[in-house]
């Protein structure tokens, strides 16, 4: 059966059309990993921060979590390091933080928050390497 949350965007769709709920659904349930609203993690290539020559440090102020969604915070913080998505790593002078956006439980099929990671890399001047 299709999610709540893949219902409502499929009903908010402009290319919704009742005769292709069936592929959809056909679809959420046979690429259940890509339709499962996780933050996932793709492994097949490694990234590599390069530094330019001129390249400064900077750091961004962390955001503070509210006690109210404290729990549910290192719940999801825990859930994606046992997933292999986050890691754990020493103390750094480059700073990029987390922030947690709660939503409702039907918004997100069943899970009561999602998280946000800032992209910038606390360099000025880098660039990401893949290395294949």
């Amino acid at each position: 059966m299709i999610k709540l949350a893949q219902k409502k965007w499929l009903n908010s769709s402009i290319i919704y059309h009742r005769g292709r709920e069936l592929i959809l659904q056909q679809s959420c349930n046979k690429f259940t990993t890509l339709f499962s609203c996780k933050l996932g993690c793709y492994p097949h290539h490694e990234v590599h921060l390069e530094p330019s020559d001129n390249a400064q440090t900077y750091s961004f102020r962390e955001y503070p979590v509210p006690q109210a969604h404290c729990g549910v915070f290192k719940e999801e913080l825990d859930q994606l390091v046992e997933n292999g998505v986050l890691s754990r790593a020493p103390a750094s002078k480059y700073l990029s933080p987390t922030f947690i956006i709660p939503k409702k439980m039907e918004e997100c099929g069943g899970q009561g928050a999602s998280t946000c990671d800032k992209t910038e890399t606390g360099l000025k001047g880098s660039h990401l390497e893949f290395n294949a």
